[in-house]
Order: C-alpha cells, then sequence, then structure tokens
C-alpha cells in the first residue's frame, strides 16, 4: 500500500466513523442539509485517474477496520463527503426494492456515470431521492 492510499484509507476510517455515528443518532434530514439540494442530478465530470479505484479499495479497508458493522448509507455519505472535499461532482441516490414481499433500502454515489459505492444500486433499486 503506497503512503497515498494509506492516508486516504485513514480519512476514510475518520470520516467513516462520523458518519456512522451520526446516521445513527441524527434524523436523516439533518444530514441531508450536507449534502445540498434533494432530487437533482450533478453534472458529470472527470476526476484525476484512478482516483475511483482508489477511493473503493479506501472505503473497504476503512469498513474492515473499524470496530462496527457499517451500512451502505454510511458508506455512501462517506464517499459523498470525500469526493465534495476534493471538488469532484457526485450524486448520492436512496432508492428502495421490494425483495420477497420486504421492502429493502439501499444508498450508492455516482460520479461521471461510475457508481462509485454500492454497486448494485442502479439496476436492483427505484430511486426515491438524489442529493448532488
Amino acid at each position: 500500500m503506497t503512503p497515498a492510499d494509506r492516508l486516504l484509507a485513514c480519512e476514510a476510517v475518520c470520516v467513516l466513523g462520523v458518519v456512522a455515528l451520526a446516521v445513527g443518532r441524527i434524523p436523516f434530514r439533518y444530514i441531508a442539509l450536507l449534502l445540498r439540494a434533494p432530487m437533482a442530478e450533478q453534472p458529470c465530470s472527470g476526476w484525476p485517474p484512478g482516483f475511483v479505484d482508489q477511493l473503493r479499495r479506501a472505503v473497504k479497508r476503512a469498513t474492515r477496520w473499524l470496530p462496527w458493522e457499517t451500512t451502505c448509507l454510511s458508506r455512501a455519505v462517506t464517499v459523498k463527503l470525500m469526493l465534495n472535499r476534493r471538488g469532484i461532482p457526485s450524486t448520492l441516490y436512496l432508492g428502495i426494492a421490494n425483495q420477497d414481499s420486504t421492502i429493502v433500502a439501499h444508498a450508492w454515489v455516482r460520479a461521471a456515470n461510475v457508481v462509485v459505492v454500492g454497486e448494485h444500486g442502479p439496476s436492483l433499486y427505484a430511486t426515491v431521492a438524489s442529493f448532488p
């Protein structure tokens, strides 16, 4: 692991830890204020080459390092905040699906038509909200 990968993974651990605690204790309407206007699309643009893969790996590492289970929502908010910090436009989506007569929710993030986290979201879930 390169020093840049280590630094990104450490950032992901910190952000993911704070977000996971917030998601568990703060009503989502307040968390949504950090994510900007709901139900709007963020225009697509590029990012540094290989950064999305690097970010995916960092978040996966971070989830292994934390002593608790992380949700797709906390991972998606973490990625969204990390992309925002770097000025990379992205959109966080919330979706639902009916699986075996049970409503299941999922969150994912897309940047420039690439799903950064929550890979199965666009194909399996109906979008109910989006945050650019």
